[in-house]
């Protein structure tokens, strides 16, 4: 606390204000008062450049109020006495509740005098007070205070010209007031026109243009103002030099801070040139209502999540419900759709069932057309007669077994003119005797040249036919698909045993390349690569040298596919075959396997494609009780692309959600870290 002015004493509260003990006794008891007009003068307030600020009473009312009495020097100069006069009337005009108003004047000796209200809160220059705008909304709210009592003064045609700490006042309710228009003009004298040059002011609270004595504008006090925030927020003013490096130099990037966007209106506001700062005021009011509000300043580039910041602050009600229910639509809608997407789906494997069943009936009654050409073949004599003819010698039975090839001997093949009226409809068809040894063949391709020495008794073509020429019935059979040992194509066969004079003679099978010959009745226009038909069958192990194929459950084969190349084997996995052998388990009685069976389509939703990978919706339909299988299929991304729309909306909501709020709670703890740091 300051001492006393007169005899440097501590200080304390009296009704006049603050007084040392002994001034204060001087004053309760004194007979002789120093009078100035109406009221009587005390202690020295403070000292400006046109005048000195006393403590004063009014002699009648008692009222404490704060005299303005104007210095002996102003006095002395030319027109000294009209610069004050001039205060007093611009002071008097302005009545705003943030300017400290003049409630009267007069002379005394000479000396003109104004009467103001006393601010009993002191000055922002004192530190007790700076120190109340730490924050940096308090400092926001002062400055925003200030610079709308100067707006006020410039809408009134005046420049207050000496903005500083020492010139905010405050009153006892601690209302910021500003006061010493000492060096204001008024825009409407005719000395004021075109922006006369006004001389004076404090230094270091200049504007460059003020300092150098040139016509000032409104920019010349939102340069001040400028100065103010920034000495609030660095509890100091900026060197001459700083205060230029400081305006020309970028202002860092955007921050969710209330402290950048003072620092970015300060910045604005130091700018030396005039017309790079804020045109008046006003526009420093509006960008400090905009912070005030949580809006973005007026010129000041802000990127897009800067910009929803501030539009989450000013709406706390619209944030808060979209974090709430942009998730709620984001979940609704992704149910929704997983939902349309299951019965899609369904609706999907339901149709590939259907035409599943109906491809495999076309697919039975095909090879039933083959079937009974074979049957026929079987029949005929002529047929018959080629499994015994002079072009083989007779092999002994005694001591010798499957293994010692007994179709050794054979040098030739029989005539296949007896083939000839049902080859048309196969590959290659074969009459083979009863030790798996070829004596009559049609075919496409030529046979090797060992070939009619080798004994096929390890087909299934041949040794099913054999274990059934037991019965007594002529079955003619859908054997399993094999690779050929002559063209190496994957094939598939269809035999019939052979009997004379009810006894066993031989084998009669036709064979056709299963990826080219096998045509399915397939719906040619919207068979694409992500629908399709497949046809399935069993495929019987391969030979390795002299030695017959393991024993062991069928493998299955793709044999008709749309992306299948000729001569190609391609299994299906194990655990499809496996659900495929349980599902469609052959009936004992082979007799039934061209007859249309009772079991219902299998469906899969997670097949997986050997040739095109990827998810399919697949229905397995068997083919009689052949043990083939027709598959119809449809890439899954494809039954599901109708509600690819509404999926993506629930991602977008998911997302944008996700993001918001991420963004929000970034900003949000951020901000709190910033203010618990500081």
């Amino acid at each position: 606390m300051n001492p006393c002015s007169t005899c440097r004493a501590e200080l304390v509260e009296t009704t006049w204000g603050q007084l040392c003990g002994a001034c204060a006794l001087l004053v309760g008891i004194s007979e002789e008062r120093d009078l100035i007009g109406d009221y009587e003068r005390f202690q020295l307030l403070g000292e400006g450049a046109m005048g000195r600020v006393f403590l004063a009473k009014h002699v009648d009312s008692d009222e404490v109020v704060a005299l303005k009495l104007a210095k002996v020097e102003l006095l002395q100069q030319p027109g000294g006495h009209a610069l004050f006069r001039q205060q007093a009337k611009i002071e008097s005009a302005l009545r705003h509740p943030n300017i400290v108003p003049v409630q009267g004047s007069g002379h005394h000796h000479g000396q003109p005098f104004v009467v103001m209200p006393l601010m009993e809160g002191g000055t922002l220059a004192e530190p007790e007070n700076a120190a109340r705008y730490a924050e940096p909304a308090a400092r926001l709210k002062l400055v925003l205070t200030i610079a709308r009592a100067i707006q006020f003064a410039h809408e009134r045609g005046v420049l207050h010209c000496d903005l500083k700490p020492e010139n905010i006042l405050f009153d006892a309710a601690w209302e910021p007031r500003v006061s010493d228009f000492g060096l204001a003009r008024s825009l409407g004298t005719p000395s004021f026109a075109d922006f006369v040059t006004v001389q004076g002011g404090t230094n270091g609270w200049m504007s460059p243009e003020q300092a150098r004595a040139e016509p000032l504008t409104t920019a010349s006090d939102v340069y001040a103002l400028g100065l103010l925030l920034h000495w609030l927020s660095a509890a100091q003013v900026p060197a001459d030099g700083d205060r230029d490096e400081a305006a020309r130099s970028r202002l860092r990037r955007w921050s969710p801070e209330l402290a950048w966007g003072l620092a970015a209106v300060a910045h604005r506001a130091l700018q030396e040139e005039p017309e790079q700062r804020y045109e008046s005021a006003a526009a420093l009011v509006d960008d400090l209502e905009r912070l005030l509000s949580e809006r973005p300043l007026r010129g000041q580039p802000i990127p897009i999540w800067g910009r929803g910041w501030h539009w989450a602050q000013r709406h706390p009600g619209a944030r808060n419900a979209m974090f709430v229910l942009l998730p709620g639509f984001a979940l609704v809608t992704l149910l929704m759709a997983a939902a349309q997407r299951s019965e899609l789906r369904r609706s999907v494997l339901d149709v590939n069932a259907y035409a599943a069943s109906g491809q495999a009936a076309a697919v039975l009654y095909q090879l039933r057309d083959y079937a009974e050409a074979i049957e026929r073949a079987a029949a005929d004599p002529a047929v018959q007669a080629l499994t015994h003819g002079p072009l083989r010698a007779p092999t002994p039975r005694s001591g010798e077994g499957v293994g010692q090839e007994p179709c050794s001997t054979q040098n030739a093949l029989e005539q296949p003119t007896a083939l000839e009226p049902y080859a048309s409809r196969f590959a290659t068809l074969v009459v083979l005797d009863a030790d798996g040894c070829v004596r009559a063949r049609i075919a496409e391709e030529p046979a090797k040249p060992d070939y009619v020495r080798s004994s096929f008794h390890w087909r299934d073509y041949f040794a099913s036919a054999s274990r059934e020429a037991e019965h007594p019935e002529r079955i003619t059979y859908v054997r399993k698909a094999y690779r050929s040992s002559v063209s190496q194509q994957i094939k598939f066969a269809i035999s019939s045993p052979l009997f004379a004079d009810g006894k066993w003679i031989g084998v009669v099978t036709g064979s056709m390349v299963a990826a080219s010959t096998l045509d399915l009745p397939r719906m040619k226009r919207s068979e694409t690569s992500e629908r399709m038909t497949v046809l399935i069958g069993p495929f019987e192990g391969e030979r390795t040298g002299p030695h017959p194929p393991p024993s062991g459950p069928p493998e299955f084969t793709l044999l008709a596919h749309g992306q299948l190349r000729r001569g190609s084997k391609v299994r299906l996995d194990e655990l499809t075959a496996n659900e495929l052998a349980r599902a469609f388990r052959n009936p004992s009685a082979s007799t039934r396997q061209f007859e249309l069976g009772t079991a219902l389509p299998l469906q899969r939703a997670d097949y997986v494609d050997p040739l095109l990978g990827g998810r399919w919706l697949a229905a397995f339909a068997p083919v009689g009780a052949t043990d083939y299988v027709v598959l119809v299929q449809t890439r899954d991304s494809v039954a599901i692309r109708p509600s690819n729309g509404l999926a993506r909306i629930g991602l977008v909501l998911a997302f944008g959600s996700g993001v918001l709020l991420t963004l929000w709670s970034s900003f949000y703890l951020w901000r709190q870290k910033r203010m618990a740091a500081k």
